[in-house]
């Protein structure tokens, strides 16, 4: 697994073509799962380094509870926003006539969120050209979503 995650982001389109035949419910769930651990590590990351308050957490409450806390709703949140984004993406490319499976296109940007999330944790460490990195991160993130599209629904982007 980490091995295409670390393909997908040097060679997406042959690391696509190849992966496509490997989507199962398992490994999706396995990578927004991971995906979600490091949201939950960047909203960490916020909590400790800029003294944010959450209050769903309590004044109170240990640091590893804390921690612990947040790392669930990384994993809540991403459950809950890769579904939809996914369902988005795939009515959209149904409707401009798209002829790929679900199960597929999930298991592709799956595999592209892993990576682009620790590169995104790791940009935002660094003040402020980690902000100018993350940028450009997001927008190969688009880019890598592109792909996976063309790859699933047999699109052409020319």
């Amino acid at each position: 697994m980490f091995k295409s995650w670390f393909n997908v982001l040097v060679a997406p389109k042959q690391t696509f073509k190849e992966e496509v035949a490997n989507a199962s419910f398992k490994k999706i769930l396995f990578n927004w799962i991971v995906f979600g651990l490091i949201i939950g590590a960047m909203l960490t990351l916020l909590v400790f380094l800029h003294k944010l308050d959450l209050s769903y957490i309590g004044q109170d409450a240990l640091n590893l509870e804390r921690v612990m806390w947040t790392l669930l709703l990384g994993i809540v949140i991403s459950l809950i926003g890769n579904v939809f984004s996914n369902m988005v993406f795939f009515t959209a490319s149904r409707i401009f006539g798209g002829k790929g499976h679900f199960k597929e296109q999930c298991y592709l940007i799956s595999l592209y969120l892993v990576g682009i999330a620790l590169l995104t944790l790791i940009c935002s460490i660094i003040p402020f050209v980690g902000s100018i990195i993350s940028i450009i991160v997001d927008l190969y993130a688009f880019v890598l979503l592109l792909f996976s599209l063309k790859e699933v629904h047999q699109f052409s982007l020319i």
